[in-house]
């Protein structure tokens, strides 16, 4: 027999597949990751996140380094319900995605 886990909050050391994990999970209402830039994804990925509606229910955000403002948009368009954000560190790369 199979017993289900809900998961409500999910720390991520390693993010590769950070939107297949968030929108696996539809439960999810806390994220926690070490950095967004060791998940970049591919262009079609990353357009995706702002043209699919997102089913994401994601409130809280907490991230350690975030080095491009589009990298807060892009987590901003993979939680849409999004009500806090933490970040630790951001260095602004304006040359980066």
């Amino acid at each position: 027999m199979f017993n289900s886990a809900q998961i409500y909050h999910l720390v991520l050391l390693e993010q590769k597949t950070l939107i297949t994990i968030v929108r696996s999970l539809p439960k999810l209402i806390s994220l926690q990751l070490n950095s967004l830039s060791s998940n970049v994804p591919d262009d079609e990925e990353f357009s995706d996140c702002f043209t699919k509606p997102s089913k994401s229910k994601i409130k809280n955000v907490y991230v350690e380094k975030v080095e491009t403002d589009g990298e807060i948009a892009f987590i901003s368009a993979l939680c849409p319900r999004m009500k806090s954000c933490r970040i630790i560190s951001f260095k602004n790369n304006t040359n980066q995605r």
